[in-house]
């Protein structure tokens, strides 16, 4: 799985809503919390989607998730993917520093959370 451009991606985006049973934009606006404008802007490719939106929108999605929206959208690379939260002993690290913008590190903050998220759904079955 390769990232795409913004109109690529918007594009993937609105084939990906029809799919998880959203007939518009409006019907997945009320049920995420992200506004119509905002996922018209993404579908049309006018604007790229923050991790933040990629969040709240990934769980109304169907066959796929936050880290492979993420992937798609470029803010990770796809061998990113296989690390996982053990690797680190439990402690969330993911490098970084004061260089960091901060997109970046909100991009890398919601993947440590959606691989907390997956540790405790593990752990809950």
């Amino acid at each position: 799985m390769i990232h795409m451009n913004i109109v690529e991606f918007g594009l993937y985006f609105a084939e990906l809503r029809e799919r998880s049973g959203f007939k518009s934009q409006r019907q997945l606006a009320i049920n995420s919390g992200v506004s119509n404008g905002t996922i018209a802007r993404i579908e049309s490719g006018t604007q790229k989607v923050t991790p933040e939106t990629l969040k709240l929108l990934a769980p109304h999605l169907k066959e796929v998730d936050y880290e492979q929206l993420m992937i798609k959208a470029g803010y990770i690379k796809e061998s990113e993917q296989t690390v996982s939260y053990e690797d680190f002993g439990g402690r969330a690290y993911y490098g970084g520093g004061s260089d960091w913008t901060e997109e970046e590190k909100a991009a890398a903050d919601a993947f440590i959370e959606t691989l907390r998220k997956r540790k405790a759904d593990l752990e809950n079955k």
